[in-house]
């Protein structure tokens, strides 16, 4: 519950990977649960607000925003114990500059992680190209 896991996107509360920790005043934790369905595409999460980030005794959370990792866009599900978030102008700023940093990482835990879940190799993950973040859509002011 705590991780906001969604058994309609499929993902596994048993194959996850902490891929940053964002001690900012963001406080973002940025996870990968990668989906079990082979019809979904790669994607990562984010929690924000996170009270003590890399400590689940602390974990706070209660948004999050699962990102494609194939375009600009997020991931909806209904299912998420957490609300599902928007990022602002600043906070996709903010997310552009951590994911350029750590990209390869990404995708090599999620194509390891997927590895795991299903027992075959995902190398396909490790060709994918970084989206431009800067068209990900974000949260108007006042909304």
């Amino acid at each position: 519950m705590e991780w906001g896991i969604s058994e309609n996107l499929g993902e596994s509360p048993y194959a996850e990977a902490r891929i940053y920790n964002d001690f900012s005043e963001h406080g973002w934790i940025i996870h990968i649960h990668p989906s079990e369905l082979d019809n979904v595409s790669p994607y990562f999460k984010i929690y924000k607000n996170c009270s003590v980030p890399g400590v689940v005794s602390g974990w706070s959370a209660k948004t999050c925003a699962r990102i494609s990792m194939v375009s600009p866009e997020y991931i909806h599900c209904d299912d998420c114990s957490l609300e599902s978030w928007i990022l602002s102008h600043d906070e996709r700023n903010h997310l552009c500059n951590i994911i350029a940093k750590v990209w390869r990482f990404l995708l090599s835990s999620y194509s390891d992680e997927l590895e795991w879940i299903t027992g075959n190799p995902h190398l396909e993950i490790l060709e994918l190209q970084m989206p431009d973040y800067s068209k990900l859509p974000i949260l108007e002011e006042g909304n």
